[in-house]
């Protein structure tokens, strides 16, 4: 089956969503066919742009991704689809590596807090001063890096899709 197809399908509520009353303020742009659209650039870009929004530490990461794939004029629901890469389950193993990658580069502690410590305001305010600028530096290094691979990897399969098709209907004997 085609890929475009199969994605086409299981987002083919564009009506329904672009007539929400929620969605009233976006006026016109929500009705852009760019940000419905399942071609080779907008569905790679959406994909990215949610890879990216999906590692910031930032509240409403679907509202911004739905903002930025009008911005972008890429696949809006892609885009949103994708930010759910972070989610309760992901939430903890994500933020241990950001801040991981974060500490390499910014040459912090990588375990800021010792076991059997009992954080009082003081404390905990001093453990978040520590942690904050290796954990932001960490979330926008693998967010750039989440994003760009995603894009790529989406690119990639697509145009693996169609050589293997091209491929195929060269080899493929005809009926007589």
């Amino acid at each position: 089956m085609n890929l475009r197809r199969l994605l086409h399908g299981a987002f083919a509520q564009r009506a329904r969503i672009t007539q929400h009353p929620a969605f009233t303020w976006l006026g016109d742009h929500i009705h852009d066919p760019d940000v419905w659209h399942f071609g080779r650039r907008a569905v790679p870009n959406g994909v990215g742009c949610g890879a990216f929004l999906a590692l910031l530490p930032v509240p409403g990461q679907m509202l911004l991704a739905a903002i930025a794939a009008i911005v972008f004029r890429c696949n809006l629901p892609l885009a949103v689809a994708m930010t759910w890469v972070s989610n309760p389950i992901t939430f903890a193993p994500i933020t241990l590596v950001v801040y991981e990658v974060g500490a390499v580069l910014t040459d912090a502690p990588t375990t800021p807090l010792t076991a059997g410590m009992t954080l009082s305001p003081d404390q905990l305010l001093n453990v978040l001063s520590q942690i904050g600028k290796p954990f932001l530096v960490g979330s926008l290094v693998c967010a750039a890096l989440a994003g760009l691979s995603a894009n790529l990897l989406v690119r990639l399969a697509w145009r693996g899709s169609i050589w293997y098709r091209r491929r195929r209907a060269r080899t493929a004997v005809p009926n007589a």
